[in-house]
């Protein structure tokens, strides 16, 4: 008997050959550390464009008796985050969590109240999030049954009375392969969106992948992608990705020292070779855990 996944990591196998080891566009700087108390620090610099951002975030579990966990982070827009959660204290499974977000220098001010719920094959969550614009409830709920997943998503505004964003999704997943299929906007006045996603390992350290979208009424409506992902040796990836629109993703990761991670990528116009739509990302993982 099986915890499902969150809605959100279904076909979470295929999404991450998509979208992790990619960083173009981009230099970025991520550094992480732990205290001999147990205190968690990750900091996190990144440039972009004309434009530099960063964040500092500090984790501890203040209670672990008790499942008692504070994580605070600030990020160079001068927003300050502070998270605070209790796991396994009220009933086996249930997590409670108040999340806020204050922006001193906007007066912008989010505040969150969650709870998820894992048992065997059933995982749910739900969230109350007020900010100046109102109350927004969303639900999250997935079973399972053998090797297959079901969820659905749904949000609603309630300050404006109206469903939002809102999904489904079923999935099949063994060791090897897994596959969803998932629709969203279904009920609403929104372009109706239909996904699916294939993932297979032929061998332990080759990956690949298929993913694909089709919006409803939209202007270039259809998209599908192929990736994979190979792992010559314990040190190091290779990663390859391309879509209809000939945009061709490419990603070399490596282990330099014990602790140090770098990471090249590059995003290539495959259809506009002569134009200058190409980028390039660098990004630098230290980790002193």
């Amino acid at each position: 008997m099986s915890t499902p996944p969150g809605f959100g990591d279904i076909g979470k196998s295929a999404g991450d050959l998509f979208k992790k080891g990619y960083n173009y566009g981009q230099v970025k700087l991520e550094a992480s550390s732990q205290s001999k108390s147990g205190c968690e620090f990750k900091a996190v610099t990144t440039s972009e464009g004309n434009r530099i951002s960063g964040s500092l975030e500090a984790k501890k579990k203040l209670c672990s008796k008790h499942g008692l966990t504070a994580t605070g982070k600030w990020n160079t827009d001068n927003a300050f985050n502070i998270n605070i959660a209790v796991e396994n204290q009220f009933a086996q499974g249930l997590k409670l969590t108040l999340d806020s977000t204050i922006s001193p220098h906007t007066g912008k001010k989010t505040h969150k109240g969650k709870f998820a719920y894992k048992r065997p094959y059933f995982h749910g969550t739900g969230t109350v999030s007020l900010d100046n614009n109102g109350a927004v409830l969303s639900c999250e709920d997935v079973f399972s049954y053998d090797k297959f997943v079901g969820g659905a998503s749904f949000a609603y505004n309630a300050t404006a009375g109206s469903l939002g964003s809102h999904s489904l999704l079923l999935g099949y997943e063994t060791s090897d392969f897994a596959a969803t299929a998932g629709v969203a906007n279904f009920a609403s006045d929104r372009n109706l969106e239909v996904t699916g996603s294939l993932f297979h390992r032929p061998a332990n350290n080759l990956h690949a992948g298929a993913q694909t979208r089709y919006v409803v009424g939209a202007a270039d409506p259809m998209n599908f992608e192929i990736a994979t992902k190979y792992t010559p040796d314990c040190t190091s990836t290779v990663q390859a990705k391309v879509n209809l629109r000939g945009n061709l993703g490419l990603s070399y990761a490596v282990n330099i020292n014990k602790g140090v991670k770098l990471t090249l990528s590059s995003l290539v116009d495959a259809m506009h070779l002569d134009q200058p739509n190409h980028r390039l990302g660098l990004a630098i993982d230290l980790c002193g855990k």
